[in-house]
Order: structure tokens, then sequence, then C-alpha cells
């Protein structure tokens, strides 16, 4: 397989709700990593994200975000 790109543009109606969707994001993009590497993986949403790690993710885009007051 060659390299490639993918980029992702997002409105967000809520821009404080960012990190939420920032999380979501890469937990999904981590499912379709392992897939792309070989790896059985299913797809991860609701509270199997919490379990995936979603909260740590939330928290550290809200931190890189400056939104960690909006959590």
């Amino acid at each position: 397989m060659e390299p490639g790109r993918l980029i992702v543009l997002m409105r967000l109606a809520r821009p404080q709700d960012a990190a939420m969707y920032a999380a979501g994001w890469q937990v999904c993009f981590g499912v379709l990593d392992a897939i792309l590497a070989g790896e059985g993986a299913e797809r991860i949403v609701g509270q199997d994200a919490m379990a995936h790690g979603w909260e740590e993710l939330r928290a550290q885009w809200a931190e890189r975000l400056g939104t960690a007051d909006a959590a």
C-alpha cells in the first residue's frame, strides 16, 4: 500500500466541544490504523470508547486546544 494523506474537516456548532470530537476521531483513527496494518479491529463507539481511553484523550485534547475548562 502506498502512503497517503487523509484530511478531515469538521465545522463545530459549539467549538468548546472540539476536544470531545478530537478524542473520538483519535479513537476511530486508531481502529483504522489497526485495520490498515492487517490487525483485526472492531468499531469502537459509545461506552466502548471509554474503555479505550477516550476520557484521557479528551482531557489531553482540551489541554492542547485550551478548552480544559469547557469539559
